[in-house]
């Protein structure tokens, strides 16, 4: 069984290995997809990660982890919270 990550230890992974974790820990809400980036909502335990995903790269841009609710808003149409 995987241990629950913190957001600090999160933060402190490399990209790749935040990638990872973000696929194996994390649960979808939701998606912004674009021409050329996608931007997809992840939740953690105890907190939210934004993955950009190139579509020309086919690749992972970047991760994003968060706990406020300003960066969460842009997704909020997109979600079913029941």
């Amino acid at each position: 069984m995987t241990h629950a990550i913190s957001y600090t230890e999160f933060s402190t992974q490399q990209l790749e290995k935040r990638t990872m974790t973000t696929w194996m820990q994390g649960r979808l809400l939701g998606s912004v997809k674009g021409k050329k980036i996608s931007c997809y909502l992840y939740q953690l335990p105890n907190f939210y990660v934004e993955l950009i995903f190139s579509q020309d790269k086919n690749k992972v841009l970047n991760t994003y982890p968060f706990k406020d609710e300003l960066t969460l808003s842009k997704y909020l149409h997109n979600i079913n919270i029941d």
